[in-house]
């Protein structure tokens, strides 16, 4: 029993000593700047939470937090950048739908493996899309948009930001939910896809709600459904997806931090930390309440798990309409 004893306190000594090193690095993290590395263009909504959480993060941490924008390549320039850097802490960078669960499938040549490449940290946010039609058609429920479209021998048409954006993944989706025929019309950005379905030139279309508010406002297109897992203060009387009859789909955008594979554990766990503390920060949370975006801060494996469902439903999605590898 004795030798017994001593076995089990070496265990735990061994175990303590091979976690010394990390709880020593989470300790003294930070001690200079660090890069937030957003792989879009300054101005884009990702720029601007990225910037707003940013600051926050300064005040936490006591050290600079640099905001770097590396936009092109449909977000694999930024990404390779972060999956490059030494994995000390000090370059983190913002995940996005596009660049971690879509890209992958539809790209033949990526640098880099998005859900194993990468050190999973927080889902900083959760971004409804919203499902508007154009103001003139004769609908007002999803129920009601699908009867439409069925009376529609030669379907209709939809908009989207560009082939294998989530708004048109969304849209096909729908389609295939709904049992529909439906005419893709992509675009360059929701901006000017939003202007097809404001002026009729399309019937509807699937975007981030913040981008569609303004417009929905003004009448020109109508909000019938949002696509996330509760509704949303700012248009209380519009039900999900899935309150709509289409049970289980969930159309969100999203934000989320990762960092370049092999980032100690123990920093990961501060760093989750402190972003949880800095979305919790009344400017930030004043920011995203105005645009409708909800504050998440899960753990790195509840995000990690997250990653993987989302990319399984976009891969299932992309197969079915014949885009896997087809850029």
């Amino acid at each position: 029993m004795k030798t017994s004893r001593i076995g089990m306190g070496v265990l735990v000594l061994l175990a303590w000593l091979a976690g010394a090193p990390c709880m020593a690095l989470a300790s003294e993290w930070p001690g200079r700047q660090v890069r937030f590395i957003v792989a879009q263009a300054p101005g884009s909504s990702a720029d601007g939470s990225a910037r707003q959480i940013a600051a926050a993060l300064a005040t936490i941490w006591k050290q600079p937090v640099v905001v770097e924008n590396k936009a092109g390549a449909n977000g694999i320039i930024g990404m390779s950048a972060v999956q490059q850097a030494a994995p000390d802490g000090y370059t983190i960078g913002y995940a996005a739908p596009g660049n971690m669960t879509v890209n992958q499938f539809i790209y033949k040549e990526i640098p880099f493996d998005p859900l194993k490449d990468f050190t999973p940290i927080t889902q900083m946010t959760s971004i409804p899309f919203a499902l508007v039609i154009n103001g003139k058609l004769p609908v007002k429920t999803v129920p009601e948009l699908i009867a439409y479209i069925k009376n529609k021998p030669q379907g209709v048409n939809y908009s989207s930001a560009g082939v294998g954006n989530v708004g048109h993944l969304a849209a096909e989706l729908f389609a295939t939910r709904a049992g529909v025929k439906l005419y893709h019309i992509p675009n360059k950005g929701d901006s000017p896809a939003l202007l097809d379905v404001a002026s009729g030139t399309t019937d509807f279309m699937f975007l981030p709600l913040p981008g569609a508010m303004a417009t929905i406002r003004s009448g020109n297109v109508r909000l019938i459904a949002v696509g996330g897992r509760q509704r949303i203060d700012a248009f209380s009387d519009v039900p999900t997806l899935d309150e709509s009859g289409l049970k289980g789909m969930y159309v969100e955008g999203w934000s989320g931090v990762v960092a370049p594979p092999g980032l100690a554990p123990g920093i990961v766990q501060k760093i989750q930390a402190d972003f949880s503390k800095a979305l919790a920060e009344k400017s930030v949370a004043d920011y995203l309440r105005t645009s409708s975006t909800l504050a998440v801060g899960s753990t790195a494996e509840q995000f990690k798990s997250f990653m993987d469902d989302e990319a399984s439903k976009w891969s299932g999605v992309i197969d079915s309409i014949g885009l896997r590898n087809s850029h």
